[in-house]
């Protein structure tokens, strides 16, 4: 089971936060959703890494350079960052 402390949960945090303005409850939604599996850990950890390279993307990074720097920070292999970039998740 993904924590709720996660940087996948923590992307989460902060998509909510950028919709709904920080209210001080985003957190204890995503929790809630992470703690009675109504998120799916696999997709929510895709999304995350497709958000978090295209974030460096946008800052200059080149696109391995990416998703070697996110694999590193979310401590995945490079060839799960790759899947997760080139695998369509629905």
């Amino acid at each position: 089971m993904m924590t709720t402390k996660s940087l996948p949960a923590e992307e989460l945090r902060q998509a909510l936060d950028e919709l709904n303005g920080t209210d001080g409850n985003t957190a204890a939604v995503v929790d809630w959703l992470l703690r009675e599996s109504l998120l799916d850990a696999t997709h929510l950890r895709a999304w995350a890494v497709q958000r978090a390279v295209q974030r460096l993307l946008a800052k200059g990074y080149g696109k391995v350079a990416a998703m070697e720097v996110v694999a590193e920070q979310m401590a995945l292999s490079f060839f799960t960052v790759r899947k997760y970039i080139y695998t369509t998740y629905k």
